[in-house]
């Protein structure tokens, strides 16, 4: 059994010189480093190489008396240090004090025995590990709650996702019809006119109108679809952002964002959740156009690249970006930058969620010159891509 190392703050010469007497007639070899002022004792503590198992120390000490040197050596002692108060007979209130202020034990020096000396020594120690392990099962209890309510959140919220899909896809059944009908009568008085007159310019004007409500329809279709059986299909990255914008498209030309597309003339398909990466681009383009409302120049630069095994694409806008203070926490369920009532905070919660599901990595983080970039990797796994390998 190794040697049990000890501090003893004690100012009194007697005092420490008939404890360490008590303490040598233990059968474990013990070693105490005795200081007599409570500053040489914090540094002590602090000194790595003593390796100290227990602190006993008086509470009346020449700089410092009563609860406040208790106080001031739990402040610059280790959670884990065991501390056991050394007090006189008539102190055993303000020992007590101590003691339910975090101090282990307390003994008498009045009482002071081999046996009782002993046992407190232990009874503190074992004491202290007790509480440590406590406290680390409370805090292991604690985020694991948490976590379990995070998760209890995301589906509520994929259930309602999964509601309002049902609906919308129900909604948007019983608009196609009439909007079917409409272009029909449209194009049957288009050709009642000449190409060259009013009637046949307006009617055009209302064609185009109409063959946009269908196209709007027709998005807000694939979003409800249900997934194949095993989630993941081949599929056109770039033909799903467009499915996205065109959905955003009235708020992107009401605010006048401009849009700057940087995409190769080809980019491979790859296997993804093809609504759960839509999910992603609105939300992540919905920050955007959001935090663009008060900006004199809205600019919205979409990028795609091919790195290696990967596919990148960039989300840039010229928005007020992210306080500094706040970006390591973007991602926490239930945190938002947004105004009370305009977010919920689990938009990037669930992005991140869904992009770490297909594999990939999402990063947010400032412009230099202002905006936010938000960067999607995404494993470019397809049979058209392992086509293009070969060739390479």
């Amino acid at each position: 059994m190794k040697p049990l190392n000890i501090l003893l703050i004690e100012d009194n010469e007697a005092d420490a010189f008939y404890l360490k007497e008590i303490l040598s007639s233990s059968e474990r070899e013990i070693k105490i480093d005795r200081k007599n002022s409570l500053e040489a004792g914090i540094e002590a503590i602090n000194d790595k190489d003593k390796n100290i198992d227990v602190v006993i120390t008086d509470l009346s000490l020449p700089e410092s008396k009563g609860l406040e040197t208790f106080k001031t050596l739990m402040e610059n002692s280790p959670e884990d240090l065991p501390i056991l108060i050394l007090t006189g007979l008539n102190d055993k209130e303000l020992a007590l004090n101590a003691v339910s202020m975090g101090a282990q034990d307390y003994i008498i020096k009045d009482n002071l025995n081999p046996d009782i000396v002993q046992k407190s020594i232990s009874y503190s120690i074992s004491r202290k590990k007790g509480n440590s392990t406590i406290q680390k099962q409370k805090e292991e209890i604690e985020e694991a709650y948490k976590k379990l309510q995070d998760q209890q959140m995301q589906l509520i919220q994929t259930e309602k996702m999964s509601s309002i899909g049902t609906m919308v896809a129900g909604i948007a059944h019983e608009l196609n019809n009439p909007m079917m009908g409409i272009i029909n009568c449209v194009q049957f008085c288009m050709d009642s006119h000449a190409q060259d007159s009013r009637e046949y310019e307006y009617l055009k004007l209302a064609e185009e109108a109409t063959n946009r409500c269908i196209g709007i329809v027709k998005n807000l279709l694939t979003f409800a679809h249900k997934e194949h059986e095993d989630g993941f299909t081949e599929e056109n990255l770039q033909n799903l952002l467009e499915q996205v914008i065109m959905l955003m498209d009235y708020r992107i030309n009401s605010q006048g964002i401009n849009i700057v597309r940087n995409i190769p003339e080809y980019i491979p398909n790859i296997y993804v959740r093809s609504n759960n990466i839509k999910q992603v681009f609105l939300n992540l383009i919905t920050n955007s156009i959001d935090s663009m409302e008060e900006s004199g120049e809205k600019e919205l630069i979409i990028t795609f690249e091919r790195c290696e095994e990967n596919i990148k694409i960039s989300i840039e806008d010229s928005g007020e970006g992210i306080p500094e203070e706040l970006i390591n926490k973007i991602f926490d369920p239930f945190f938002s930058t947004k105004p009370v009532g305009k977010g919920t905070g689990l938009g990037l919660s669930i992005c991140n969620n869904i992009i770490r599901d297909h594999s990939g990595e999402l990063s947010i983080r400032n412009r230099p010159d202002g905006g936010v970039i938000s960067e999607i990797i995404l494993p470019a796994r397809s049979k058209s891509f392992e086509k293009i390998k070969e060739v390479v």
